[in-house]
């Protein structure tokens, strides 16, 4: 478990061995992360994936095999779309989200700008317009979340 209260759990993949040991989530953050309860290992237009979790109502997260970038897909025909530069920066993405909301008194608004500006300093590229995690800070702003 981290410091910041997210369980975790420290896997090697035998799909991804280049990648070394990684952290996953191993609990439910509202509906942006539940995680599966084993991985599945997936060809999509000719990389493989770990599927690792869900996300929303009919989302999958992704760990690229070979890369170390997480990704989500909603359908087979909608493709990838990124996520965070790699295991470890989504990770600690999802425990920043998860300790904003921990006891929230504060405005939503004021929430979604904490989270944007926490996600822009963990990695940079994973808040971009139309990205998990802008639609994420979206729905904070909008109270999905309270």
């Amino acid at each position: 478990m981290s410091e910041k209260g997210l369980k975790t759990v420290e896997i090697a993949l035998d799909a991804a061995p280049s990648l070394g040991v990684l952290r996953f989530p191993v609990e439910s953050v509202y509906e942006v992360c539940k995680p599966e309860e084993s991985f599945r290992v997936e060809q999509i237009d000719g990389r493989t994936y770990i599927r690792f979790a869900t996300t929303g109502a009919f989302g999958s997260l992704l760990l690229d095999a070979d890369s170390g970038m997480v990704f989500e897909i909603h359908d087979e025909d909608s493709g990838v779309n990124f996520v965070n530069e790699t295991m470890g920066k989504f990770t600690r993405c999802l425990e920043f989200f998860s300790s904003l909301l921990v006891g929230q008194a504060e405005d939503d608004d004021e929430l979604a700008d904490e989270l944007e500006a926490g996600i822009r300093e963990i990695d940079p590229r994973a808040y971009e317009e139309n990205s998990f995690w802008y639609e994420v800070r979206w729905g904070v702003a909008l109270g999905d979340f309270s």
